[in-house]
């Protein structure tokens, strides 16, 4: 069995030494620094007024080989929590006239003037619309 492993061990810990991993946290960094408390933060993200575009430039030091993967990490999100799963109104969603409905949107279901939220719900607001571009000196790489 050692004769068969070895080999299979060896190939992986080279494959896994060619991997070039980048954590960036981003999630304060792109906040006005005016927001220092959770009430500032969610009045800021409720704030249809504000641009909430954020850029960020990471410089990479390691030579890296397509395809390169970008991917989200996530703390303390469970979307098979109940709360989660159970934050949503599905007549709302069937019905144009039953846009006003909120029931069941808990916490996300009317905005800080009492407005209805279209749709309202957990699930709804959870949509991650980041885009990313990858350049190599003054050259832009087309991703695929």
């Amino acid at each position: 069995m050692g004769v068969i492993f070895i080999p299979i061990r060896v190939a992986s810990l080279l494959a896994s030494r060619a991997v070039v991993e980048v954590v960036d946290r981003y999630d304060n960094a792109c906040l006005p620094s005016n927001a220092t408390n959770k009430d500032a933060k969610i009045a800021y993200i409720q704030n249809r007024d504000t641009n909430k575009n954020c850029t960020r430039t990471i410089t990479i030091t390691k030579d890296m080989n397509q395809p390169i993967y970008v991917y989200y990490q996530l703390d303390n999100f469970y979307q098979n929590h109940r709360r989660y799963v159970k934050s949503r109104n599905d007549q709302q969603l069937r019905d144009e006239s039953k846009a006003n409905e909120t029931d069941y949107c808990d916490p996300e279901k009317t905005t800080a003037d009492g407005k209805p939220i279209v749709p309202c719900g957990l699930i709804a607001w959870s949509l991650f619309n980041d885009t990313y571009s990858f350049a190599r000196g003054s050259e832009n790489i087309n991703s695929q």
